[in-house]
């Protein structure tokens, strides 16, 4: 979940800590640069399919001549290969994770619950160390 940003020391890092493990699935909470595009990569080296919302969208249409000034610290080019809608699992060998719609913070972003277990890898919505950054056109505090 959320292999992170395109940083070459993190992705030996996650490598290294994979320690040749299978990867089936590289699922993406939403599509903010720490958070999605090392899933590229990590896909051309382990031939996981990644999952996530969608593709990243403002939370409103932009206004005659706004220019979204969060596009640079998004990962414009990231598009899941499955889209999960709220509700909808996943599951592999020994694992199910249903997807839980949470925009807000990005109108793409999703938390996932490790289903059988009260266990829910929420992303950004919600942050121990600070509170989460709702700013339009990116997130919708209405949404969130």
């Amino acid at each position: 979940i959320d292999p992170g940003p395109e940083d070459e020391a993190h992705y030996q890092a996650l490598m290294a800590a994979l320690g040749g493990r299978a990867v089936t699935h590289i699922f993406v909470s939403h599509t903010h640069r720490d958070h999605s595009p090392l899933s590229k990569r990590l896909q051309a080296a382990t031939g996981a399919v990644t999952v996530g919302q969608g593709p990243h969208r403002p939370a409103r249409p932009l206004r005659e001549g706004e220019i979204n000034p969060f596009s640079e610290s998004s990962d414009l080019s990231f598009v899941p290969d499955i889209t999960l809608g709220d509700g909808e699992s996943l599951s592999g060998d020994g694992w199910a994770l249903s997807a839980v719609l949470t925009p807000g913070h990005t109108a793409n972003h999703a938390a996932f619950a490790l289903e059988g277990r009260d266990i829910l890898f929420s992303g950004d919505h919600v942050m121990a160390w600070s509170t989460s950054i709702v700013a339009p056109p990116d997130g919708s505090m209405a949404d969130y």
